[in-house]
């Protein structure tokens, strides 16, 4: 191992393994530490979308447990939804302890150190470097990359003081039992200012709820007057737990030679709440960014070309539907079968939030029918 590294990353998730590939396959010198053992759980809805799928390496073996080619949108209790297909599966089903061991594996064979069982104790700023303590050593890097999720320690250990802006979930594993429907549910109906989801793997239904609220309480309630609607309540369940998801994005991503990616910089899509593509596409770039001359600025570069506008985008189209519900009501009421369209074609990577805003005719689809 160099005496000097070129980057150290903390935390081996999707983003944390896909910045690791990314500086080790460009010959750089990266240590990718995980605070566990893999596999280690996750508690994860574990749909990878369509377009995370995409930003896979192409020779990487994703382990999947079902792939969905249609998903259905619920907006009105009274509704039972509409259905988009695609011809590629709209989500694929994984576990997330199987996905983040095979990201890990496959940064490994890219040439990366991977450190189980390593959380960070400690972080410092030693002149051009960064000094992280680990059980057994000190690690030196000319870069740190933040990729250990919304409660993870790096971020503060390099010096943010910022709170994350996040919202309360909770998934439950299901035994599957006769339910046969192999399509993603996403159901706005009757769910204060969120949604409730299920998604179908090979021996069990993952279910949740999720609120844009903060701080709301009573989600096991919600959660189980949603399964008594949805005719589950009487699947056996394997595993509750709750989590929470960062909604807005940290307004500083990078400084002193620290690049922060996935959910520790709060990317992930407002509307959805998705995270796992932009984790991996946050990662692959902050991985770019630390073998160039200015990490900081390549980084947020890459970040405001693409990633950040289409968040910003999301998040006025997110006030939208879950803070003016009589608005959105009145809109989905219309064109509700364009909004599961519209919304399939971002999560695929068709098209993008700024392109449904700029164009008239997902508008009028939506308005005047």
């Amino acid at each position: 191992m160099s005496s000097v590294l070129d980057a150290l990353v903390v935390g081996a998730g999707p983003a944390g393994s896909s910045a690791a590939a990314a500086i080790a396959a460009a010959g750089g010198s990266v240590v990718l530490l995980e605070k566990q053992a893999f596999p280690r759980s996750k508690t994860c809805g574990g749909g990878l979308v369509w377009r995370g799928r995409q930003r896979l390496p192409a020779n990487f073996r994703l382990p999947v447990q079902s792939e969905c080619r249609s998903a259905r949108l619920c907006w009105r209790s009274a509704s039972s939804g509409v259905r988009v297909e695609r011809e590629w599966p709209i989500v694929t089903m994984t576990l997330r302890s199987e996905l983040d061991q095979a990201l890990a594996r496959h940064a490994v064979s890219a040439g990366a150190t991977l450190l189980e069982q390593s959380p960070l104790l400690g972080l410092e700023r030693d002149g051009n470097l960064w000094k992280a303590r680990i059980a057994k050593e000190t690690l030196r890097a000319r870069t740190v990359i933040a990729a250990d999720g919304a409660t993870g320690v790096t971020a503060r250990m390099a010096g943010w003081r910022d709170t994350l802006a996040s919202i309360p979930a909770l998934e439950a594993e299901l035994e599957r039992g006769t339910h046969v429907a192999e399509e993603a549910l996403f159901d706005f109906a009757d769910v204060d200012q969120g949604y409730a989801w299920c998604f179908p793997k090979r021996e069990q239904l993952s279910v949740g709820i999720l609120s844009m609220r903060r701080g709301t309480q009573g989600l096991r309630e919600s959660l189980d007057r949603w399964l008594v609607r949805r005719g589950l309540s009487q699947l056996a369940v394997r595993e509750v737990a709750g989590y929470i998801i960062p909604v807005r994005p940290r307004a500083v991503l990078a400084r002193n030679g620290c690049l922060l990616a996935g959910d520790a910089a709060g990317l992930v899509d407002p509307l959805t709440a998705e995270g796992i593509s932009l984790a991996l596409i946050s990662g692959e770039a902050a991985g770019r960014a630390a073998l160039s001359p200015e990490p900081e600025r390549a980084y947020r570069r890459e970040l405001e070309r693409d990633v950040l506008p289409e968040l910003r985008a999301a998040r006025f189209l997110a006030g939208l539907v879950y803070r003016r519900r009589a608005l959105a009501d009145w809109v989905l009421r219309r064109g509700e079968q364009a909004a599961c369209e519209a919304m399939v074609a971002v999560i695929s990577g068709e098209r993008g939030y700024r392109d449904f805003l700029r164009s008239p005719k997902v508008w009028a689809k939506l308005l005047l029918r």
